[in-house]
């Protein structure tokens, strides 16, 4: 592998609760995705497996612990930064049931407010890109699984 190669990994996580999925709205500081819906998530350091990256950064941002955690979507996209070559990215999103009791203690510096939402309510806007379509996949996953457990 050339060392001139740089590639970033992301988990995120669609975590349900009592049949719903948390979203969170990120802070209006003009950064990535300022003011916009996302599910939880983030960077994989150097060295955590996925899991524990996704352990990590759902305590992080929200409090909450989940169990069941399988991988349900993966994707590459290319983070363009100012300056500086693209960084392709490599993402996979799980789903997990957050343990009781799911009240979630966001991280000022990263959300502003979150929300449980049920498969036929409407989401928030703005959301950030995909995500609307990852939770449709999400729902649909939840429900396909426990027709089969």
């Amino acid at each position: 592998m050339s060392k001139n190669l740089r590639a970033g990994a992301y988990v995120g996580a669609a975590i349900l609760y009592r049949g719903r999925v948390l979203l969170l709205r990120r802070t209006l500081d003009g950064g990535f995705g300022s003011g916009r819906w996302e599910l939880p998530g983030g960077s994989v350091h150097f060295g955590e497996s996925p899991t524990e990256a996704l352990r990590r950064e759902v305590s992080e941002e929200t409090g909450l612990r989940f169990r069941n955690a399988a991988p349900f979507d993966a994707s590459i996209f290319v983070v363009r930064r100012r300056g500086r070559a693209p960084l392709p990215v490599v993402a996979v999103r799980f789903l997990a049931r957050a343990e009781p009791p799911a009240l979630p203690r966001l991280s000022p510096d990263e959300h502003l407010e979150y929300r449980w939402v049920g498969p036929r309510e409407r989401l928030p806007r703005p959301l950030l890109p995909g995500v609307s379509e990852l939770v449709r996949r999400a729902f649909a996953r939840a429900r396909s699984s426990s027709r089969r457990g």
